[in-house]
């Protein structure tokens, strides 16, 4: 009987899955990725970008102090990114998933009567 529980739990969850994945939130999401990959310039922008904080943020670390034109760098490129609608329409769309997970995630936490989250991801986090 145990086995059956399951095999139709994992059923309604795969079930859930594809409605939550063709929903209006998840399709901006995919159309905004797809832009974003097509995109070679935001993606050059990000990458830039990530490359640039990643080594102000192991200079922090390591104590060493950065010069005013790499902090200067630092900010103009964040600002670049900012104003780019391709990258900025990815990352309102990523928004939009994450907070439609965790409602899900409350909804299902709340009829369970446990944090459904936690027990999936261990950490409380999806």
């Amino acid at each position: 009987m145990e086995q059956f529980n399951q095999e139709a739990m994992i059923a309604q969850a795969k079930t859930f899955a594809k409605i939550l994945a063709s929903s209006q939130d998840f399709q901006k999401f995919y159309a905004a990725q797809e832009r974003f990959h097509q995109d070679q310039e935001a993606r050059a922008l990000v990458g830039t970008f990530q490359e640039k904080q990643r080594k102000f943020q192991e200079a922090r670390m390591r104590g060493t102090t950065l010069h005013d034109d790499d902090l200067d760098e630092l900010r103009r490129l964040q600002q670049d990114v900012q104003r780019n609608q391709t990258i900025m329409a990815w990352a309102k769309a990523q928004q939009e998933v994450i907070r439609l997970i965790q409602s899900a995630n409350q909804t299902i936490s709340a009829a369970a009567g446990f944090d459904f989250g936690q027990t999936l991801s261990g950490n409380g986090s999806c």
